[in-house]
């Protein structure tokens, strides 16, 4: 059992760390220059100034160096700046990090509670029988669904037709 967890685990990780470099890769292929779309061009930079601000950035080193820069730096939690709001993205992302995971863990323990250890018993119960096909194909159809369509059903059903709660709305656990 622990060399199936570990096993999954690091196919997982090497999967992740292949996403990771393939959008890495996707970025770096968008025509133009990341300081020609932040820099006015009517404000009078020349190539030259272009240049320095691109070597002050590590854009002109090689992809692989600045992809190894990038993904040591994330790895110690310095996700760099916006260049919206002039500050830290990893203090952007404290105070949201911890509603997703609130709302990702109860939407959780729901589905499991409620839905997936009821209909396994149900399939186990009756077992090839018209029951268990029905709970095969409600499980199916429910995971081809995407998630944000669902999303957006439920809050209608839910906020708008049912009024049972305001649509779009957190309040702290703790108040």
């Amino acid at each position: 059992m622990s060399y199936y967890v570990i096993k999954r685990t690091l196919y997982g990780l090497v999967t992740a760390f292949g996403l990771v470099l393939l959008v890495f890769g996707l970025m770096k292929l968008i025509p133009g220059s990341v300081v020609s779309q932040l820099v006015d061009q009517s404000a009078g930079f020349d190539q030259k100034k272009l240049a320095e601000i691109e070597a002050f950035l590590g854009l002109d080193r090689p992809w692989y160096v600045q992809f190894g820069t990038w993904f040591r730096d994330f790895l110690m939690g310095d996700m760099g700046y916006s260049w919206r709001s002039r500050i830290a993205v990893s203090q952007l992302l404290g105070p949201r990090l911890f509603v997703t995971l609130e709302l990702a863990g109860l939407a959780t323990l729901i589905s499991v509670i409620f839905i997936g250890i009821p209909n396994g018993l149900l399939a186990a119960n009756y077992k090839s029988k018209w029951q268990d096909t029905a709970v095969r194909v409600f499980s199916l159809a429910a995971l081809s669904v995407p998630v944000f369509w669902m999303g957006s059903m439920l809050i209608l059903i839910f906020s708008v037709y049912f009024n049972w709660s305001p649509p779009l709305t957190w309040v702290s656990p703790t108040d």
